[in-house]
């Protein structure tokens, strides 16, 4: 019974939340700034907050659903208690003031972000941010769709599946696996420390190979990221005392990212092969997924857990047929965001008869392996999947006590002093303090290099000073010889006069003869 009473209209030309507002110029100024790894992160975190549609259009009523079956089910919304012994009239009489929503209709969340509603941002800058809010939206509705046969009377009827992938009939085919391996690429000089703990080989040859007839599958490729910190010490130096250096230790933190490549490979064939060839499968598990098989975090008895993916996952393998077939499950496959079912035609699906299931969400691509129908559909409806899925950049950052850097992506913040307040910094910034931490490695004169420019430089002054004295010595003893042949002036009767030398000479040999005027 339904009571349709009042539809609530909302135009959109409401104001913006301030958060909302500031979450949209946060993921600007990633895709502005070629941040792509952020800013798919930050509209994941979007879609968490404020859901994928805006509200246009709500239907207020009241609703009551009644089914026979085996007994009487009553579900109502709105209306008074709906108490044992209380009539459908009585209810229906008490629903004028106790209306809820019951249907709702709306726009997505990216149709609003246009320059209408953003005029201070760039309008290409606006297309790329609400592609990439759209996209979050569409991997939010991807993983938590759940395909599978939707036919109750079907033997390979799936209670979790929300939607109908027809395989409810198929034929049987002849399905086998080859078993996984995974191969590093070490990105960074550091990244052998990755490839130590993820690099894993086919436990059936013993190499990153397949055994023949079987074929490796790319089931996922993946870039590894691990932060780590070590404390690290340099010398600042500066010049002092006119030809040396005067060095400082400063000593912090230096925190570096690891980075390495993961590709997942899976092996199968369709071909006929030997009746005991290939791997039994038992089931997946991980730190938070429990293994449907035993509904623990382990894998049955008889099988073994070889590493799986990224995020702490194993498969459960066994090549004992004797004692490991009782556990073993029928598997239907792998394949992912990135690859096809090699056992599906290369399609992304399950072959007929099998169902899908996640084994894992790997930095927003999901991971699904495919086993019979039936299997692995007890228990409880599976919870939704919620944002986000991405991995959030990691942060590089170097400290000291005075002062520290740390970066997201091409964005830095700079902490000076005491102080523990950020602010954005300047390139120019970050580039002097990281060039701190570089320069131990810049070569520097040794002491005994730095002892004979000294001395070299010293005896060139020694030798400069050395010609100056001589050449002052020198003026002065020929300042001197020139007075002696020069001019005097000398005083007679009270009047003074100037007279050569030689005639002085004369006029002494005369002394008779008067002095000229």
């Amino acid at each position: 019974v339904r009571n349709h009473l009042y539809t609530v209209n909302a135009y959109p030309d409401f104001t913006l939340d301030s958060r909302f507002a500031q979450q949209i110029v946060e993921i600007a100024d990633a895709v502005e700034n070629n941040q792509t790894r952020l800013a798919t992160y930050l509209s994941e975190k979007l879609i968490l907050d404020y859901g994928t549609h805006v509200i246009t259009s709500i239907d207020a009523e009241t609703v009551t659903y009644q089914q026979n079956i085996t007994y009487s089910l009553v579900q109502s919304h709105g209306g008074a208690l709906f108490y044992q012994g209380i009539t459908l009239q009585k209810w229906q009489e008490s629903t004028q003031n106790n209306l809820v929503a019951i249907d709702r209709s709306g726009v997505p969340i990216h149709y609003f972000l246009n320059p209408s509603m953003f005029p201070d941002l760039p309008v290409p800058t606006l297309h790329k941010l609400a592609l990439s809010v759209q996209q979050a939206a569409a991997r939010y509705y991807n993983i938590n769709t759940i395909p599978g046969c939707v036919d109750p009377n079907s033997p390979n009827f799936n209670f979790q599946a929300n939607v109908n992938d027809s395989s409810c009939k198929g034929p049987v085919t002849n399905l086998t696996f080859g078993g996984v391996y995974q191969k590093c690429t070490p990105v960074s000089a550091d990244g052998n420390a990755i490839c130590d703990k993820l690099a894993q080989k086919n436990p059936d040859t013993g190499d990153y190979t397949c055994r023949q007839p079987y074929t490796a599958s790319l089931l996922h490729s993946e870039t590894v990221e691990q932060g780590y910190n070590q404390y690290e010490c340099h010398k600042e130096c500066h010049s002092c005392w006119l030809f040396f250096d005067c060095c400082d230790k400063v000593c912090g933190n230096a925190y570096y990212v690891r980075r390495a490549k993961i590709d997942t490979y899976w092996c199968s064939t369709n071909q006929t092969v030997s009746e005991y060839s290939g791997y039994l499968f038992g089931g997946l598990f991980g730190p938070s997924l429990q293994n449907p098989q035993t509904k623990s975090h382990d894998c049955p008895p008889n099988y073994f857990a070889q590493t799986f993916l990224t995020n702490g996952m194993k498969i459960c393998l066994s090549n004992d047929y004797e004692a490991g077939t009782v556990s073993s499950v029928p598997f239907g496959g792998f394949f992912s965001c990135q690859s096809g079912n090699h056992l599906a035609r290369d399609q992304y699906r399950c072959p007929p008869q099998y169902s899908q299931h996640l084994a894992a969400i790997s930095d927003g691509c999901q991971i699904l392996y495919c086993v019979q129908s039936g299997e692995f559909t007890g228990g409880q409806l599976k919870p939704i999947h919620l944002p986000p899925f991405t991995r959030p950049p990691l942060v590089n950052m170097m400290a000291t006590n005075t002062v520290a850097v740390m970066t997201e992506g091409d964005r830095a913040w700079l902490r000076v002093g005491e102080t523990k307040k950020w602010r954005l910094a300047k390139p120019s910034e970050v580039n002097q303090i990281v060039g701190t931490f570089q320069a131990s490695s810049i070569p520097r004169m040794s002491g005994g290099e730095k002892a004979g420019v000294a001395c070299g430089v010293m005896t060139f002054i020694a030798i400069v000073v050395a010609g100056i004295v001589i050449l002052v010595k020198r003026r002065r003893k020929f300042s001197h010889s020139r007075s002696s042949r020069g001019y005097e002036e000398i005083e007679y009767d009270g009047q003074s006069g100037v007279k050569n030398h030689r005639e002085q000479q004369s006029t002494n040999e005369n002394p008779t003869q008067p002095l000229l005027p």
